[in-house]
């Protein structure tokens, strides 16, 4: 690397190869699914939303769940279909 490029960009040394966000991508695609999901079938947002005495009982998968359902988009639909 040239002292031109670091000059222009300090944070290229760190990072030589470019790299593709398979991460991002994962949790777009499985954000993407649960919404579409949640499209078709409203109460998947009761069903999966966060409740702390549902946490506190033992059901430790609501911490997860409920950041990929919205509520939004459940009452968004089901006022369409009225």
């Amino acid at each position: 690397m040239t002292t031109r490029i670091a000059r222009r960009n300090p944070f290229a040394a760190l990072a030589p190869v470019p790299r593709r966000p398979y991460l991002t991508a994962a949790v777009f695609a499985v954000t993407l699914a649960c919404g579409i999901a949640q499209l078709v079938h409203p109460p998947l947002y009761a069903a999966m939303n966060r409740d702390a005495a549902r946490i506190d009982a033992g059901e430790w998968y609501r911490l997860v769940t409920g950041m990929f359902f919205q509520d939004g988009w459940a009452s968004c639909s089901s006022r369409g279909r009225s």
